[in-house]
């Protein structure tokens, strides 16, 4: 019974992740109108990391007498501490490629456009997923054709092509669906908070080098752009990407990431209610069907596992 309410909770919290990060998409087209994609990302990330890195030391000082189930998981599974470090490398890079990119592509497009583009990373996810082994349901490849066209819904216009934002932030997916690919290989085998604080701290130091050398520093465009830097750095890095750790425990890649395009659901409302845009019938029914490919996929996820539980005895 354990098991089977568990399997709800990793969910619950992508779900909570999708909203944070749908929102964050006007916040960060906000910013984009005063400050540079790296200048930007550079407080946006070093605020955040920052901030859950001295939490994670806190809870060191605290708990230094005690033996982590992470410990205790490398261990029992023989995973040396230089290869968690070498994932947690690829990990920072992947979301310093990601971020750049749709920060970059997101000054030129709308956050419905964006949201729906960057959650690509659903269908590149199970793709990088056959390179390691890990099969993908037939099923959940049917789920995530649906919510591939429930997002196409949300971002069509008609006679808009693609055009160079479109491209880069589409090309951000990539980044996107390997750091999730890589932080469900090495999420049991170090502290959630860790993790989620040293890939946040080093995308920020990564974006923040680049920033000096190619952004100057302009005080006045950064106050104007502060409240968009602020939010995503509390609501989107912050309290999202540890959330996300912690939902990514229970719950398989390929099925968080369906969880986690939500967020081009909620971008869309958000610029619906922020930034005053309207909504057509077929984005409604692109929000419809999005949630109709995770309630089905988390559905026969679920049935599956009772089913594997009951035949185990």
């Amino acid at each position: 019974m354990e098991k089977r309410r568990n399997n709800f909770i990793g969910p619950i919290i992508l779900f909570i992740t999708a909203f944070f990060w749908g929102t964050a998409f006007v916040a960060q087209k906000l910013g984009s109108d005063y400050v540079g994609p790296f200048t930007y990302n550079a407080y946006r990330f070093l605020i955040s990391g920052v901030v859950l890195c001295v939490a994670y030391l806190i809870k060191r000082k605290v708990n230094k007498n005690k033996v982590s189930v992470e410990e205790e998981n490398r261990i029992k599974d023989n995973k040396s501490k230089k290869w968690i470090i070498i994932n947690c490398i690829i990990i920072t890079i992947s979301l310093f490629f990601g971020a750049t990119l749709l920060q970059f592509g997101i000054k030129y497009t709308t956050p419905g456009k964006a949201g729906f583009l960057s959650s690509i990373y659903i269908l590149v996810v199970p793709i990088i997923g056959i390179f390691f082994k890990k099969k993908t349901k037939f099923y959940t490849w049917i789920w995530i054709l649906i919510a591939l066209t429930g997002s196409f819904l949300i971002s069509y216009q008609k006679g808009e092509g693609f055009d160079f934002g479109d491209i880069l932030i589409l090309i951000s997916a990539i980044g996107y669906s390997f750091q999730i690919f890589f932080i469900d290989r090495v999420n049991k085998y170090i502290d959630s908070i860790f993790l989620t604080g040293i890939q946040l701290l080093g995308t920020g130091l990564l974006s923040f080098i680049v920033k000096v050398i190619v952004e100057p520093f302009d005080v006045e465009a950064l106050g104007h752009g502060i409240l968009a830097i602020v939010y995503a750095a509390i609501f989107s890095s912050c309290i999202a990407y540890y959330l996300q750790v912690v939902g990514q425990r229970t719950t398989p890649p390929t099925a968080a990431s369906l969880i986690m395009s939500l967020e081009s659901v909620f971008a869309l409302l958000s610029g619906l209610v922020i930034l005053h845009e309207t909504l057509l019938l077929r984005e409604w029914i692109g929000c419809g069907l999005i949630f109709l490919s995770i309630l089905g996929s988390q559905f026969s996820i679920n049935t599956r596992t009772v089913k594997n539980n009951e035949e185990n005895g």
